[in-house]
């Protein structure tokens, strides 16, 4: 059985607070679903910078040397790729210095959705402004 990582208690609030709390909450997920992405660029991304410096120190075999006047752009080590940014988007490619850095897109999220927050939940000291609840399981050995 797998156990569930997120719970949306949205469903269990009344309707009037379920209005206060569904602007934060929809973009809370929206917010996820980007940072789930931009893993997935970065990742990429560095998978593909990461390649052609394995290949050149890959074993150090004796090659057997073709013609020299075959042209020097043969010898060239092709530049990486781009990586795709999702499954999704195929076709869609990002340079290696598109991305900005991870601390300021959170910044700017955060920001963001402080704007979203009713001022009724603002004011209220310990509730939760968007309903959704990050849940944890802790397995413990029986002895």
């Amino acid at each position: 059985m797998k156990f569930p990582v997120e719970l949306d208690a949205l469903d269990l609030a009344t309707d009037e607070l379920k209005g206060k709390m569904l602007p934060a909450s929809r973009r809370l997920k929206e917010i996820e679903k980007e940072r789930a992405e931009r893993r997935k660029v970065r990742k990429r991304m560095k998978i593909a910078a990461d390649a052609p410096a394995v290949a050149k120190t890959g074993p150090s075999e004796d090659v057997e040397m073709g013609d020299a006047s075959a042209g020097a752009s043969a010898s060239a080590v092709p530049a990486p790729t781009p990586a795709p940014i999702a499954d999704g988007d195929k076709g869609k490619e990002v340079a290696a210095g598109e991305l900005e850095d991870e601390s300021l897109c959170r910044a700017r999220e955060i920001a963001e959705l402080e704007k979203l927050v009713h001022p009724d939940l603002r004011d209220d000291v310990g509730c939760s402004v968007s309903g959704l609840y990050e849940l944890v399981g802790e397995y413990l050995d029986s002895p």
